[in-house]
């Protein structure tokens, strides 16, 4: 068993699990809910009936991801081509799944009234399973969503989500396929959300692959690799330059559980734009790393730019990403 002794283990469960569960009041009445704890201290919630969506992520027992007023309600509660439906539906968590067949702002293509970053995370899952690793080295969640429109077209997500049993890792894996009867849009965006401690003014930087600008926002601030203190305002959104090849997003809080290091890692070829949210009104406290497909004007602004992938009936995309938790500071200095 990975990074665990067997010899002083009673039993497997003892360093780490999977629990399956059903929520049975509030917002959330009703829907399945996974949670998969590992010997390092770190618990992280699957939401197969939210578009296999990642929740809430802990570490060592704290929360290192930022979460909504709203809960994760079910999905019922969402209301297609609403514009405000996905916001006063929206949980946070370490990934929210906008897509699949538009995301972005809420606008109009042709006939069609498209909301705020599509259907997806408000579709139950089918085939869902959760397993331990033979080894014992770690953890594997799996479940395929649908996205449909009309007659003919569709959409499926196939994710596998991992979490090594001595590592602070989750690992995502998705397949995107065509199965309906016409080529169709592909519009994907991984919405990864965070929030105190974590994100904590006095102690955090984030570290970009590239150069930063402001696409629209209220804070006035325009270094956005620092985190400001709560006060007023509204949300600003930018849009951070990738380089070709793997790209990783690192937020350092040198203060927290002695310092800690979490890296977004993915590739440019899966996601070729990256934005930045955050939110630093009292009560509201947070950010989020957003790789996306495309960008943020709406599909018929984003196929005007050429920058709406197509998919072929039977054909398939794949994307990946990866967020590790560590100590920081390996050369000894904690700050």
């Amino acid at each position: 068993m990975e990074g665990v002794l067997p010899s002083l283990l009673s039993a497997p469960e003892q360093a780490g699990a999977l629990s399956d569960v059903t929520v049975n009041d509030g917002p959330e009445k009703g829907t399945r809910v996974i949670w998969v704890r590992n010997a390092v201290g770190m618990q992280c919630a699957v939401h197969p009936d939210r578009g296999m969506d990642i929740g809430q992520l802990l570490y060592r027992g704290f929360p290192v991801t930022w979460a909504s007023l709203h809960g994760n309600p079910a999905p019922w509660a969402f209301s297609r081509g609403i514009n405000d439906s996905w916001l006063d539906t929206f949980g946070g968590g370490l990934l929210t799944t906008c897509g699949l067949l538009f995301m972005g702002k809420p606008g109009a293509d042709g006939d069609q009234s498209l909301g705020l970053h599509g259907n997806i995370s408000h579709q139950p899952a089918r085939e869902v399973a959760a397993r331990t690793e033979e080894s014992g080295s770690g953890f594997v969640v799996e479940g395929r969503v649908s996205e449909s429109a009309g007659f003919f077209t569709r959409l499926d997500l196939r994710r596998r989500v991992r979490i090594p049993m001595g590592e602070a890792v989750v690992e995502v894996r998705d397949t995107v396929t065509n199965a309906g009867a016409e080529s169709s849009p592909l519009m994907l965006l991984y919405h990864m959300n965070f929030g105190y401690p974590l994100v904590d003014p006095a102690a955090t930087r984030i570290t970009w692959p590239g150069a930063a600008r402001r696409l629209w926002g209220e804070d006035g601030d325009t270094e956005f690799s620092r985190v400001l203190p709560p006060g007023g305002g509204g949300e600003t959104v930018a849009q951070v330059d990738v380089p070709p090849g793997p790209v990783e997003v690192v937020l350092e809080n040198r203060r927290w559980l002695g310092g800690v290091r979490l890296t977004i890692a993915f590739d440019s070829a899966d996601f070729p734009f990256l934005f930045h949210w955050r939110m630093f009104r009292s009560g509201v406290y947070g950010i989020a790393v957003e790789p996306a497909t495309a960008g943020l004007e709406g599909r018929a602004q984003e196929r005007a730019m050429g920058r709406v992938r197509l998919l072929d009936p039977g054909d398939s995309q794949t994307f990946g990403m990866r967020v590790a938790l560590a100590p920081w500071g390996g050369d000894g200095a904690n700050g």
